[in-house]
């Protein structure tokens, strides 16, 4: 399976819920010790094994004139499982796994397998990166800045792949800067959409049934 028709597939489930353009209400500044951030965010990293939260999806599509709001929960297992589920509005689910993901919605199930794919592996990676606060995964796709302000640091993703940019002009991690927990995320493409995902309740290395993220 191509590339294109990978990003197709999540761009339908799971990244253009998350795309958005910047709008900032915060003053950020440039951080200064970015190397004593990386370290403190990397032991934070290597310490989570599982994630298990609530999130809350605010979409605004221009066309609509007004934000879309989804809840559900997330959760990640080390070292490339996810899964993602909402359950309102609408009830959806998409499950990645390794090389494999799968969606469900109104009761169908829908698998694709890819092995092997370095877009799919870039896509896995950077969801990785954007929970955990992994960037050793992003492998030099993305050029990234620190900023900090507000209690939180605040991490800004432009992608380097031509192919990537695409469909992804901007990323942004917002990091709380005392427990360094992912809480809130946004992605950027050139339009006016936005969404934005606001994490709560989130727990470490609380889960251990494996079962919910196979394919």
């Amino acid at each position: 399976m191509n590339g294109k028709k990978i990003i197709s597939l999540l761009a339908a489930v799971f990244l253009p819920a998350m795309l958005a353009p910047c709008a900032f209400s915060q003053e950020l500044v440039e951080l200064d010790d970015v190397r004593g951030f990386e370290k403190r965010l990397e032991e934070t990293a290597a310490s989570i094994r599982t994630i298990d939260s609530r999130f809350m999806q605010r979409k605004y599509m221009d066309v609509l004139q007004k934000d879309m709001v989804s809840e559900g929960t997330f959760r990640y297992m080390a070292p490339d499982k996810v899964r993602m589920e909402y359950e309102t509005p609408v009830q959806y689910v998409m499950v990645m796994n390794g090389d494999s993901m799968k969606t469900v919605s109104g009761g169908k199930e829908n698998v694709m397998r890819d092995t092997g794919s370095p877009m799919f592996s870039q896509l896995r990676s950077l969801m990785t990166a954007c929970m955990t606060g992994a960037l050793g995964a992003l492998n030099d796709n993305f050029k990234v800045r620190f900023f900090s302000g507000d209690g939180e640091y605040v991490l800004r993703l432009e992608p380097l792949d031509e192919f990537m940019k695409d469909y992804i002009s901007m990323i942004e991690m917002h990091i709380d800067m005392k427990e360094m927990k992912l809480v809130r995320l946004r992605m950027n493409e050139g339009g006016t959409d936005y969404t934005e995902y606001l994490f709560s309740d989130i727990k470490y290395n609380t889960l251990e049934d494996e079962g919910i993220f196979e394919i």
